[in-house]
């Protein structure tokens, strides 16, 4: 009895130090912008999620929460504590940025109307409510969702290369499927266009 106590001591040790664990590692930075004289916003974000809102004041407030997962006794645990992103502005452009591949970033962005927004991520989601403005997204893998109003539409241009391409909102959009790929576009008389593109997943815009 008392050996088989000592096996199974044994085996469940040896199986804690062989398991992988899994933890995350948390930090968060806030950033408020004054976009007097800003006309063009870019975000570019490796791997993570970018939601987007709209805001009637003229500062941008970005919040990004940094996430890191790892496995296994002998990784070291990742440290977020000086993360950040990077923030470039010249003339009338404003620029923001995360190029780490093995850290998910979390944003949360509420800005104002302004002329131009660019969104570029590798992987994730991108959910983006807009007003009157250009946008353009382009994703790697994963999904799109946009927001926005109908009356401000120009036109509106959004593909797949794998996977679902949809414009609602209109009864004016032309669908195009070919195999996996599929694309959609929708011409208005308003001023502002879209341009949505994944790569792998899905891409939707609604219109209201």
């Amino acid at each position: 009895m008392k050996k088989l106590a000592t096996i199974v001591t044994l085996g469940l040790t040896l199986f804690l130090f062989m398991a992988p664990l899994s933890y995350a590692n948390n930090g968060k930075v806030t950033h408020t912008f004054d976009l007097g004289g800003i006309e063009n916003v870019v975000i570019n974000n490796a791997v993570g999620e970018v939601t987007l809102r709209t805001s009637s004041s003229n500062e941008a407030k970005v919040e990004v929460t940094f996430e890191v997962k790892g496995h296994g006794f002998f990784r070291r645990k990742p440290d977020v504590d000086n993360l950040d992103i990077e923030i470039w502005q010249h003339n009338s452009t404003l620029a923001l940025s995360f190029k780490e591949n093995n850290v998910n970033a979390a944003w949360v962005i509420t800005l104002p109307a302004v002329t131009n927004i660019e969104i570029q991520q590798g992987v994730g989601t991108i959910n983006a409510v807009i007003g009157a403005s250009h946008l353009t997204v382009d994703l790697g893998v994963g999904d799109i969702k946009v927001t926005a109003p109908l009356a401000s539409i120009g036109k509106v241009d959004v593909s797949s290369g794998v996977g679902a391409a949809r414009i609602s909102g209109s009864d004016k959009v032309e669908t195009r499927r070919r195999v996996v790929t599929e694309s959609a576009d929708l011409r208005l008389d308003g001023e502002f266009n879209i341009d949505a593109t994944v790569g792998v997943g899905d891409v939707e815009v609604r219109l209201r």
